[in-house]
C-alpha cells in the first residue's frame, strides 16, 4: 500500500530483498554503498544517505555514503564529539530531525552542519547485528519537514536489509570465540603494551574500507 508520500512499502521490501539477494560482491562495504544509493533512488524526499558506525570508544566511522555530504556530517560529529550518532548509540529508537536549522540537542554540530552542507532534515535508523558497536542507516534531505511517517516506515524496511550485511561477520565472531575459548594459562597472560597497540591498529584498519585507508595514509 502506498503511503501519503507516494511510497509503496511493499515495493521497497521487494526491491531491497532483490538487491541483497543478487549482490554477488562479498565486500560488505560495496553492498552497503548499493543500499544507500538505492535508498536515494526509491525515497522521493531523500537526497543523500550513508551508514555510520560508532565504536565502543566513541570513534565514528563512515561505512558508506552516496556523496560527500554524509561524510562531512560524520566528520563534524567526530570533531565535536557530539551529534545524532552519539544519541543513536544510547537510544535504539529512530532519531528524527525535522529542521536542522532549529535543532537544539547538539548546538555545535547543528551550527556547523548547517554552514557546511545543504542538509536540513534527517533520519537515523539503528542497524542490528553489529556486535557491541552502534551502526545507523542515515537518510538526509535538503528540505525541511519531509521525513514523515511513511519515510520512516520505508527507512525501517531498508535498515532491516542493511542489518543483514552485518550478520555473517557477527556469526564469524561467534564461531571464533567458540573455537578459541579453551586457552592455556600462558595464553591468558597480558601482552606487552606495544603489542596491544599494534593489534588495535591492525584490527581498526581491517574495519575501514581500503579507499578510506588510502586517503588517510596520504593525508
Amino acid at each position: 500500500m502506498s503511503g501519503l508520500g507516494g511510497i509503496d512499502t511493499a515495493q521497497i521490501e521487494a526491491a531491497f530483498a532483490e538487491l541483497v539477494r543478487t549482490s554477488a560482491d562479498p565486500d560488505p562495504f560495496v553492498i552497503l554503498a548499493r543500499i544507500t544509493m538505492a535508498a536515494v533512488d526509491e525515497l522521493p524526499s531523500v537526497h543523500h544517505a550513508g551508514v555510520t558506525l560508532l565504536g565502543e570508544q566513541g570513534v565514528i566511522r563512515s561505512l558508506a555514503a552516496t556523496n560527500g555530504h554524509p561524510l562531512v556530517l560524520d566528520n563534524i560529529q567526530r570533531q565535536c564529539g557530539d551529534g545524532p550518532s552519539f544519541t543513536a548509540a544510547l537510544d535504539p529508537e529512530v532519531t528524527r530531525i525535522d529542521d536542522l536549522t532549529s535543532e537544539t540537542r547538539w548546538p555545535e554540530f547543528t551550527a556547523r552542519a548547517v554552514a557546511a552542507t545543504p542538509i536540513r532534515s534527517m533520519l537515523q535508523l539503528p542497524l542490528s547485528g553489529h556486535g557491541t558497536a552502534s551502526a545507523t542507516l542515515n537518510l538526509y534531505s535538503d528540505k525541511i519537514g519531509v521525513m514523515d511517517d511513511d519515510t520512516v516506515a520505508a527507512g525501517l524496511v531498508i535498515a532491516r536489509y542493511a542489518s543483514q550485511i552485518f550478520e555473517p561477520r557477527r556469526a564469524r565472531r561467534r564461531s571464533r570465540k567458540a573455537t578459541t575459548r579453551p586457552v592455556t594459562d600462558k595464553a591468558k597472560l597480558p601482552l606487552p603494551r606495544h603489542h596491544l597497540d599494534a593489534v588495535a591498529v591492525i584490527e581498526s584498519r581491517r574495519s575501514v574500507p581500503r579507499h578510506i585507508r588510502a586517503q588517510h595514509d596520504c593525508a
